[in-house]
C-alpha cells in the first residue's frame, strides 16, 4: 500500500536505544519503502538539527539528477491514476507525449519544446495521423499534470511548476438528435436487442456515458425495490466524470425487468457487445453518426430546449453545472426572452 508520506520527519520517540530516528517513505521499482536513520542523540533540539542536516545534503543529492518523463508517469499511474480510476485516459493522453519526452528528464522539458510539439503534433507527428488543437491540448494538459506531480515527489531538479502554452480551447461540439430524430430512433428501438434498447434508453433518458452503461450491474446498482439506478459502481472510486443515481422511468423499468428475467441478479445489465450492436443499430436505421456521447448531448440538449432549468438537468444527469452553462447555454435562450418580456420595456 502507497504512503502518503514522503518526506523526511523525525520519529515522535527515541527508538530502543534512546535516539530519534529520521524517517521517510522512498519509491522504489517495488513500491514504496520506508526507510529510517538514526540521529544517534535523544534530545530533540539535536535531533532537530541533525534532521535539517539531512534535509540540506538529501536536497543537494536529489538536485544533481531528474527522472525522466517515463520513469515519473510509471510511479504516476502506479500512485496516482490508478487509485482514481483515470489510467485509461490517462495512458491515452500521454501517449504521444512520451513519445516526444519520454526519454527525456523532466526538468529539461521547457515551454518552447512543448510549444514545437504542439506545431508537429498537429502536422502529424508522434502518431499515426494529424489531430486537432483540442486534442493537443489535452495532450499537453495530461504532460503539465504528470511533471507537476513529479515536481512535488521531489523527482525533478529544483522541484519547478509546470504551466505549458496550448492551443486555444476550440468550441464545444455541437452534435445532437433534434427532438424529431430522437422519435424516429425511439419508434425503431422495439426491434432492436434488448442490451440495445436499454443502453439507448439510458443514455437518452440520464445522460449517461458508454463507461457508467457498461459497468451497470443487476443488484445494488438497480433496485426495482425503491426504484432508482445508481450508476457508480460500489467501491470504485469517484472521479472526475461523476455519474448519475435517478428513478426509473416506466420505459427504462420494462426493458430492465425484460433483462433481469434473461440475467439475473449480479450479471451485467449490457452485454460486452452491445456498443457493437448500438452502431450497427444506429447505421440501419440511417443515423450512423450518432455515437454514445451523442446520446449524452441530446439528453441534456433536449431537456433545456424543454424548458427544464439548468440546475436541475445537471443534478439529473451528473454533469457539471459549469459545463451546462459553458456547452449548452445557447439552447436556453427562452428564458432570456422571458426576462425581457417581464421588464416589458
Amino acid at each position: 500500500m502507497t504512503r502518503a508520506r514522503t518526506f523526511p520527519h523525525l520519529s515522535k520517540e527515541p527508538n530502543e536505544f534512546g535516539s530519534f530516528e529520521i524517517l521517510w517513505s522512498e519509491d522504489t521499482p517495488k513500491g514504496w519503502r520506508t526507510r529510517r536513520r538514526s540521529t544517534k542523540t535523544g534530545d530533540k533540539q539535536e535531533a532537530e538539527a541533525a534532521l535539517a542536516r539531512f534535509l540540506s545534503i538529501r536536497d543537494i543529492e536529489q538536485d544533481r539528477a531528474s527522472y525522466t518523463l517515463s520513469e515519473i508517469f510509471e510511479r504516476y499511474l502506479r500512485h496516482h491514476s490508478r487509485a482514481r480510476g483515470n489510467e485509461v485516459s490517462d495512458r491515452r493522453n500521454l501517449r504521444a507525449p512520451l513519445v516526444a519526452f519520454g526519454d527525456t528528464a523532466g526538468h529539461a522539458i521547457t515551454d518552447s519544446d512543448v510549444e514545437a510539439y504542439g506545431l508537429r503534433r498537429q502536422r502529424g507527428s508522434y502518431g499515426p495521423k494529424a489531430v486537432s488543437p483540442a486534442t493537443v491540448r489535452r495532450e499537453i494538459t495530461a504532460l503539465q499534470a504528470v511533471l507537476n506531480w513529479g515536481s512535488r515527489k521531489h523527482m525533478i531538479q529544483g522541484r519547478p511548476s509546470f504551466r505549458f502554452p496550448k492551443p486555444a480551447d476550440g468550441a464545444p461540439r455541437d452534435l445532437w438528435l433534434t427532438e424529431e430524430q430522437e422519435q424516429d430512433v425511439i419508434a425503431a428501438l422495439p426491434d432492436a436487442p434488448i442490451s440495445v434498447r436499454i443502453f439507448t434508453r439510458l443514455g437518452l433518458t440520464y445522460g449517461a456515458r458508454k463507461s457508467a452503461i457498461m459497468d451497470l450491474t443487476f443488484g445494488p446498482q438497480v433496485n426495482f425495490m425503491t426504484g432508482i439506478i445508481d450508476f457508480q459502481v460500489p467501491g470504485a472510486p469517484v472521479t472526475r466524470k461523476r455519474r448519475p443515481t435517478a428513478p426509473m422511468s416506466k420505459t427504462v423499468r420494462a426493458d430492465l425487468e425484460e433483462q433481469f428475467e434473461l440475467k439475473g441478479r449480479g450479471q451485467k445489465v449490457c452485454d460486452r457487445a452491445t456498443p457493437d450492436q448500438f452502431g450497427r443499430f444506429m447505421e440501419g436505421i440511417g443515423y450512423g453518426w450518432v455515437t454514445p456521447h451523442v446520446l449524452k448531448h441530446t439528453a441534456i440538449t433536449l431537456m433545456l430546449r424543454n424548458g427544464e432549468r439548468p440546475e436541475d438537468v445537471a443534478k439529473l444527469t451528473a454533469t457539471d453545472l459549469r459545463t451546462i452553462l459553458r456547452v449548452y447555454r445557447h439552447h436556453t435562450s427562452g428564458e432570456f426572452l422571458a426576462m425581457m418580456d417581464r421588464r416589458g420595456i
